[in-house]
């Protein structure tokens, strides 16, 4: 969870130890460094800045983790469960900036990957369900409630959210 600054830095910092350990003759130090160098490079491919950019949602930072979900390097190249909380963390910062339909758009994008969790699978189900109720999109809303309608489990702490967008 390092933004791309920090994992620059690691990089060089490991490159340069990798170096070192070459020219010191020390074979098992330096592949040790070259390959703790390699993960961090995979790793910022894999899953970018998306699990910091979900703590700074989780603190009610949005405006951070806008700053840091912007550092992703390339989409394509996250794994799908990282494509998803992208979407998923994007969808939260457009409705901090009272986008409503790119907010709709982005947690419908979340869903399609399959990479949620089922509690957060759940919540950006009842964010679209309440979108769509907001923009007044009845067949949208009555296609997600069916959705949820049909899972056999549903957690507790959000029954009450659900209760009350679908009155």
């Amino acid at each position: 969870m390092f933004t791309r600054t920090v994992r620059i830095i690691l990089g060089i910092i490991q490159f340069g130890a990798f170096a070192w350990a070459i020219t010191e003759g020390q074979t098992i130090l330096s592949l040790l460094f070259l390959g703790t160098a390699i993960f961090n490079f995979i790793s910022f491919l894999r899953s970018g800045t998306v699990p910091l950019a979900l703590l700074y949602i989780k603190k009610n930072n949005p405006l951070k983790a806008k700053s840091i979900i912007r550092q992703t390097f390339d989409v394509k190249y996250l794994s799908s469960k990282n494509k998803s909380y992208y979407n998923f963390a994007l969808g939260y910062i457009s409705l901090f900036e009272k986008k409503q339909k790119d907010s709709l758009s982005f947690f419908k994008n979340s869903l399609e990957n399959n990479g949620l969790n089922r509690k957060d699978w759940f919540i950006c189900v009842l964010n679209i369900l309440d979108l769509s109720k907001k923009l007044n999109l009845k067949t949208e809303f009555n296609a997600y409630k069916d959705l949820i309608d049909r899972k056999d489990y549903f957690p507790e702490d959000l029954k009450s959210e659900y209760n009350r967008i679908t009155k």
